[in-house]
């Protein structure tokens, strides 16, 4: 697998059209995207859909939270365990 095709994973930012650091699983792109400052947000200025958006752009969004991945939220509800 080429090095590019194995970090194909990307968030959007709503407003700036930044891309997030590429991983290469989904869950690995969301986690490292919450690291580095990304939010999912309500954009309310948009039709009040859920919007992600990187660390510059993230107070444009309402209810702004890090991004995270499912994986990592089933970790945290089961106590640490995958």
């Amino acid at each position: 697998m080429s090095a590019l095709a194995a970090k194909n994973h990307h968030l959007w930012c709503f407003n700036c059209d930044e891309n997030s650091p590429g991983a290469a699983s989904a869950d690995d792109c969301e986690d490292l995207a919450g690291r580095e400052g990304w939010v999912l947000g309500i954009d309310i200025d948009g039709g009040g859909g859920a919007q992600y958006a990187c660390a510059d752009c993230a107070d444009l969004l309402d209810e702004a939270h890090p991004v995270k991945s499912l994986r990592a939220m089933r970790q945290e509800t089961s106590g640490g365990a995958a």
